[in-house]
């Protein structure tokens, strides 16, 4: 699905709550430093959900989260192997 584009009011709206989340992690960084900085390992990328909207995914290393407006899923990229059983074939 193609990106829409988005309105400047929502664009504004949008840069002025990161803004202020970035501003707020500043002022209390070292107790929300312990929340907002994560470390994703090697076979892991995150993906960061700012607002709702998807961002690029991140890792590894670490990644900032803005608390309280960042959310995350964090995708494992490992291959998994597993054995399937045998099954009778009625040809």
């Amino acid at each position: 699905m193609p990106d829409v584009p988005q309105s400047w009011p929502s664009c504004l709206c949008h840069g002025l709550i990161s803004f202020l989340g970035f501003l707020l992690l500043l002022v209390t960084f070292p107790i929300s430093g312990w929340f907002a900085l994560k470390i994703v390992p090697t076979y892991e990328r995150m993906i960061v959900f700012r607002l709702g909207r998807i961002r690029t995914p991140q890792g590894p290393g670490m990644v900032l989260l803005l608390p309280f407006i960042d959310s995350f899923q964090r995708v494992d990229l490992r291959t998994r192997a597993f054995n399937v059983p045998p099954c009778k074939l009625a040809s």
